[in-house]
């Protein structure tokens, strides 16, 4: 399905949505091996002797595999640093489905200048394979790189969809082509995901 076939048939659009929020829905199982790997310790404060022997023994614990940090589940993902967005509700996962780059890059700086208006409160998060950052810094988005280039890409991509899926879990969802259909069916798709 290309991008020109998208743009004039919303039906197409809208049901390309569907599979996809269907598909990265699937995906939201707490990824436990990358949250334990990567778990985020507090801030660096003076802390007493007690606490880091208490923090000693619990962190040998989760290495161990023994506990985790409630802090894992409980904590959610702001990705409004510059866009203002104060509820994980308000973020806008975009999904690449493109493959050519004036694709890409027509589809980014219309889906760009169309959130501007139609939803001005979200913060919009690219999911690409596509190395053009000049581009990605123009629209002011978020960007979660997924390379096609290293030598597992397959496993690596497939770990870290699964945690995309669980970090931003409560975003709606669309994909890039969005950009390239009308205003009224990109409006359908952002009230649908709501």
């Amino acid at each position: 399905m290309n991008a020109q076939n998208l743009s004039s048939s919303p039906k197409n659009l809208a049901e390309k949505t569907w599979h996809l929020r269907k598909s990265w829905k699937g995906r939201r199982a707490v990824p436990l091996t990358v949250l334990r790997r990567y778990e985020v310790w507090p801030g660096h404060r003076a802390i007493s002797f007690w606490e880091w022997l208490w923090w000693m023994g619990f962190h040998t614990l989760r290495l161990a595999g023994l506990v985790l940090s409630r802090r894992l589940f409980e904590a959610s993902w702001h990705t409004g640093l510059k866009h203002g967005c104060s509820e994980p509700e308000d973020t806008l996962l975009i999904v690449n489905d493109l493959e050519g780059d004036a694709d890409i890059r027509k589809a980014c700086l219309a889906l760009k200048d169309r959130l501007a208006h139609l939803a001005p409160s979200t913060a919009p998060v690219l999911v690409t394979d596509h190395a053009d950052f000049s581009l990605y810094s123009r629209t002011g988005w978020l960007v979660e790189y997924l390379p096609k280039t290293l030598p597992n890409h397959a496993r690596y991509t497939a770990r870290k969809r699964r945690y995309l899926a669980w970090r931003y879990r409560y975003a709606r969802l669309i994909p890039l082509s969005a950009g390239l259909a009308g205003e009224r069916e990109l409006k359908d798709i952002l009230e649908q995901g709501k």
